[in-house]
């Protein structure tokens, strides 16, 4: 096992039905985590994610941010958490940065970050957990959580 994502697969065929991640939501064991990524990483292929993109996590504490950046390290993809409490132009100012391709957040957030969409020209998925949103761009699909994990 050389990547991270490696480690979890390892423990769900070791231990499936063990506890991995509990948020307010319940608790999602070792099994359902995995599969819980392997749909992200698929879905994120789908919608163009190549190897070396970057894949950003601006949501608060649950279990949709952990799945979204293992996701992306299963894809290929280059995981980039962004702190929950920062604000849309500190969170604009790190996707331009690191050239940010998708972006997994709350339909909230993403409003609050379309003032500074048009700088950021590499984005090309915003993906909400919560409900559908437009990305605000014309080369940005917006797609939901499940409209992901079901492509």
């Amino acid at each position: 096992m050389d990547l991270l994502h490696e480690m979890l697969e390892a423990t769900a065929e070791w231990c499936p039905d063990a506890p991995a991640l509990t948020d307010r939501a319940g608790t999602l064991l070792y099994g359902q985590l995995t599969q819980a990524v392997e749909a992200t990483a698929a879905g994120l292929s789908e919608h163009g994610l190549r190897r070396g993109d970057r894949v950003a996590g601006w949501l608060p504490k649950r279990a949709e941010k952990a799945i979204a950046l293992y996701g992306a390290m299963r894809a290929g993809g280059v995981a980039v958490p962004v702190n929950a409490l920062l604000k849309a132009p500190q969170v604009a100012h790190i996707l331009r940065d690191c050239a940010v391709t998708a972006l997994v957040t709350t339909a909230a957030r993403l409003v609050d970050l379309t003032r500074e969409i048009p700088d950021l020209a590499g984005l090309r998925v915003a993906i909400t957990v919560d409900e559908p949103a437009s990305a605000g761009r014309p080369n940005c699909v917006a797609l939901g959580w499940h409209d992901l994990l079901s492509a």
